[in-house]
């Protein structure tokens, strides 16, 4: 099952909240209480999702390692895109 976020939540509290109050707050008191409590409840979830965000590394926050490979010819060390060795000129694509 997929997550909601927590704006689903927060706009589906307030939407009913309102509509609960506008249409008749007597008879659907019930309504418009539970829809605060699912505000509320949405409210947490994105608190909850910023804390877990900062405590955890993200992936734009890491430092991607550099991968390298050697020259079969001489071998010197390139980097992993390389596709001729700097030093000799040797293909570094294997085939």
């Amino acid at each position: 099952m997929a997550k909601l976020h927590g704006i689903v939540y927060l706009s589906m509290g307030l939407f009913i909240s309102i509509s609960s109050y506008y249409i008749n707050y007597n008879k659907l008191i019930i309504f418009f209480y539970a829809g605060w409590a699912v505000f509320i409840y949405g409210v947490a979830k994105i608190i909850i999702g910023f804390i877990d965000n900062e405590n955890q590394p993200s992936q734009s926050r890491q430092i991607p390692k550099q991968q390298y490979k050697r020259c079969r010819t001489c071998g010197n060390v390139a980097k992993s895109l390389d596709n001729f060795c700097s030093r000799c000129g040797a293909s570094l694509i294997i085939k």
